[in-house]
């Protein structure tokens, strides 16, 4: 069959010489676009190819888009969590100051009602206490009135007293005491001895003695009473002073006996007895009031 149109072809070409330059034109424009197609094709495959790597590379990239968003949405999902613990923590410790300061609120009311209370009844007793201190302040002014009554009547009392004690002062005698110095008023009982004490000029000290062996202490000395004469009122007694004893023999009542103590050796120690009965003696010592300095 292809001999046969080979020769066709042949005879064909030779009869029409024409023809034979139309197929070659039309076989080289055949070739050259068969050529032209096969070089768009491998352009084609080329761009396909580069157009894969493209897709390839494209899907990688969102592949790997697709985990860092995947990574992104994680630490968004842990940030959210973190702060959605804040939120609750801080919700929470705005929670627990609120009631902490409603409680202290509370006890400030509380305390500001007690200290009111406090108050209150402060203001009560102050005004019971303001009834009460009315009615003393009444009973003061009449105790008052009654007291200036009694002053005047001290008073009058005081007056009466002065003149008397004058008069008692005036009835005492000095006498020459058993020294021959003349001696201190002398009391012959107990209201004239308590205006030679008003008198304040000596101390004196009452006394009464029985007649013992062991010497009994009057003011600052030692006196012993030896023998009493109820019938002639004499005694005898012994003084010790300074170390010192010295007897007072057969003296009577009344008599200032006189005698020195070295710290008063101006003034003599007046011993005056009142009274005698049987073994005992009742009087006083005048003790002076100066006093001589201790030589060093």
């Amino acid at each position: 069959m292809n001999s046969s149109s080979s020769d066709f072809e042949s005879r064909e070409a030779s009869r029409f010489p024409w023809v034979s330059s139309f197929l070659g034109l039309g076989l080289i424009v055949s070739l050259s676009g068969g050529v032209y197609q096969h070089s768009q094709i491998e352009r084609l495959g080329q761009e396909s190819a580069a157009t894969r790597q493209e897709l390839a590379f494209m899907r990688q990239s969102m592949a790997q888009g697709e985990d860092g968003l995947k990574d992104a949405l994680e630490d968004v999902r842990q940030d959210v969590a973190v702060a959605r613990g804040d939120a609750a923590r801080g919700i929470q410790a705005a929670r627990n100051a609120v009631a902490k300061a409603a409680r202290k609120q509370d006890e400030k009311h509380s305390a500001m009602a007690a200290e009111l209370g406090t108050v209150k009844t402060a203001a009560e007793q102050a005004a019971h206490l303001g009834a009460q201190l009315g009615t003393r302040l009444g009973e003061v002014s009449q105790e008052v009135g009654g007291v200036k009554n009694e002053v005047g009547s001290v008073r009058t009392d005081v007056a009466q007293t002065r003149g008397d004690l004058e008069k008692a002062v005036a009835d005492l005698k000095r006498t020459t005491g058993d020294l021959g110095i003349l001696s201190g008023l002398v009391a012959t009982n107990g209201k004239e001895l308590a205006a030679l004490r008003e008198l304040g000029e000596r101390d004196y000290v009452e006394f009464t003695l029985n007649r013992d062996k062991t010497p009994r202490k009057v003011g600052e000395i030692m006196v012993s009473l030896k023998k009493t004469d109820l019938k002639r009122n004499r005694y005898t007694i012994e003084i010790t002073a300074d170390d010192k004893r010295v007897e007072k023999k057969d003296r009577g009542i009344n008599e200032p006996v006189q005698f020195y103590v070295a710290s008063k050796a101006r003034q003599p120690y007046e011993l005056v007895v009142n009274q005698v009965k049987p073994n005992e003696i009742t009087g006083y010592l005048a003790v002076p009031k100066a006093k001589l300095p201790r030589r060093g």
